[in-house]
């Protein structure tokens, strides 16, 4: 017999699914952990994206706080972009939705100080 889990409502859902583009870093080869940068230059490497599911893939609350938004900002560098200030993720929908994942809700939970 098989309970049925939150993960299991989002099967094919694709409420959390996210458009990836494969890209190459300029100048990698730097400790990110101990040095986050505040901006990346990145070169697209294929025409075309793919999507996953963002709630299935960060699968734990310490992989969620490595996943974070960029913002776009124009590079001088052709066919180059320019990702820049990373802020952690955050849900778009209210915390009181019966769609925020359970994830996030963690997080708010510690972003407030709870243990």
């Amino acid at each position: 017999m098989h309970a049925e889990t939150y993960l299991d409502g989002l099967d094919g859902a694709g409420k959390y699914d996210v458009s990836v583009q494969e890209y190459e870093r300029h100048r990698p080869g730097f400790n990110e952990l101990a040095d986050p940068p505040s901006s990346l230059d990145i070169f697209s490497l294929k025409d075309s994206s793919s999507k996953f599911d963002l709630v299935k893939m960060i699968a734990t609350k310490d992989n969620l706080a490595n996943f974070m938004e960029w913002t776009n900002i124009p590079s001088p560098v052709d066919g180059c972009e320019r990702l820049h200030l990373p802020t952690p993720i955050r849900p778009e929908c209210p915390l009181q939705s019966p769609q925020c994942p359970t994830l996030c809700l963690l997080q708010a939970f510690l972003d407030q100080g709870f243990m």
